[in-house]
């Protein structure tokens, strides 16, 4: 089984007998192109914003972004996709209700798929930015208050290069190990809104799978998603190394 495994034989669907490794070959970019887009967003609006949060404490700007990072953190993605899909799609017919192009244009990297991609991204950036706010946000805080930063200022450097040099590269610590916890509730939750959006991604595979109990789908969508989590964690450990100058890997 596991030289099977190795070999990339994933063994057949129950319900078509099509090929499990060719059905995770095809959906699997439409997931990664839709998470990896929306982690990418959600890493570079979460940090600026908290940033700025740290720097404005407990300023109006400060609260309304509180508001809004636990406004994030505790409504469940499905409630704010089926928000996105009434408002944008269904009542202002901004943004296609579903499904990843227009049916009878062209498919590939092109307008018509970035149109398609703005409500499921929007919905996950939504999700997850705000974990990625608050914890830039402590992290400002902490070093704000370092030794560091009051021997920088007292030596008369200018604010912004304390702030680039000294506040934010250390604010960064926290997020790079936040950005490799969050794949996991990442690549589970596009099994609920590919299904929202009729994307045609692993997620959505995994979704009818479970449905139909197709078991060998199932433990390839797991599998797939395992491997994912595991290099992305990989990829967050050697990214502290660039983060954190202590950090050298021999």
């Amino acid at each position: 089984m596991a030289k099977r495994v190795t070999a990339g034989n994933l063994g057949y669907s129950l319900v078509d007998g099509q090929s499990v490794a060719e059905r995770i070959a095809q959906t699997l970019p439409a997931t990664l192109l839709l998470q990896a887009t929306s982690l990418l967003l959600a890493i570079l609006i979460g940090v600026a914003l908290g940033l700025v949060s740290g720097l404005k404490q407990y300023s109006n700007l400060d609260h309304a972004l509180s508001f809004f990072a636990f406004f994030g953190i505790s409504v469940p993605n499905f409630f704010v996709a089926i928000l996105l899909m009434y408002f944008l799609s269904v009542k202002l017919d901004w943004f296609p209700l579903a499904g990843m192009w227009t049916p009878g244009q062209s498919t590939g990297l092109n307008l018509d798929l970035l149109h398609h991609m703005v409500l499921p991204v929007l919905a996950n950036v939504i999700l997850s930015l705000a974990g990625y706010m608050r914890y830039t946000r402590a992290s400002v805080l902490d070093a704000l208050g370092a030794d560091y930063v009051t021997t920088a200022r007292s030596k008369g450097l200018p604010e912004r290069w304390v702030i680039i040099r000294h506040v934010f590269r250390n604010a960064l610590l926290p997020v790079v190990t936040l950005v490799g916890l969050s794949l996991p509730s990442l690549l589970g939750g596009s099994f609920i809104l590919e299904q929202l959006f009729s994307w045609p991604g692993m997620g959505r595979l995994g979704y009818t799978a479970l449905l139909a109990r197709d078991y060998p789908v199932i433990m390839a969508v797991t599998l797939t998603s395992a491997v994912i989590v595991m290099f992305a964690n990989l990829a967050s450990d050697i990214a502290y190394g660039f983060v954190d100058p202590r950090v050298r890997y021999d």
